[in-house]
This record gives C-alpha cells, structure tokens and sequence, in this order.
C-alpha cells in the first residue's frame, strides 16, 4: 500500500474524528468502518445516502471499489479482508491501526 496514504489512514483513525462502526463503510448513524474512513479521505464527496445503511461511496455499502485499491497501491485483497474481520471483530480502530502499522507495505 502506498506509504503516505497508510500513514494519513492512521492518523484520521487515531484521531478521535470518526466514530466506529462496523457492517458497513458508513452507517445511517455516521460510523464509520476502517475502510469507510479511508473512502471519506480519498473523496468526501462520493457519498450518497441509501436506505439500506445508511449511506453508499460510488455505490458500494460495505467493500473499496477495485480503483481505489488501485489508487491506493493496494497489493493484497487477503490483507484488505484481514482488515474487514478485524474491523468487524472489533469495538474500536485500535486493532486495525496496530496491523496497519506493521503490515500496511504487505497491504
């Protein structure tokens, strides 16, 4: 994964702004998954409410869009989907921020 991207995704996680969330990129309670953070930096404004979480980035309620992880220089989906699970086995970023600093040149 790209360097500067991992380290921002870090930083907005740590940062106490985005209240967390799980089962979706973003709910209709504005919580937000891990992935769904990272959306919101990439582009605030591909965000569109729907009825069935809340809201939808570019269409997509609960995965990344194949270009972003291009953007994004995302080289392994098996980490990405290391991401989903620890996302949604967890009740905050902290386990996400701790495999991102480790891994995020594997991702």
């Amino acid at each position: 994964m790209n360097r500067g991207i991992a380290l921002k995704w870090i930083r907005l996680l740590e940062s106490g702004d985005y209240k967390f969330g799980k089962g979706a990129l973003r709910d209709s309670d504005d919580c937000f998954c891990a992935v769904g953070v990272l959306l919101d930096f990439l582009d605030k404004s591909e965000w569109r409410q729907d009825n069935l979480h809340g809201f939808n980035w570019r269409g997509y309620c609960a995965i990344m869009p194949t270009d972003m992880a291009t953007k994004c220089k995302i080289k392994s989906v098996g980490n990405m989907k290391a991401i989903y699970d620890l996302n949604d086995d967890s009740t905050s970023y902290q386990p996400i921020i701790d495999y991102l600093k480790i891994n995020y040149s594997e991702i």
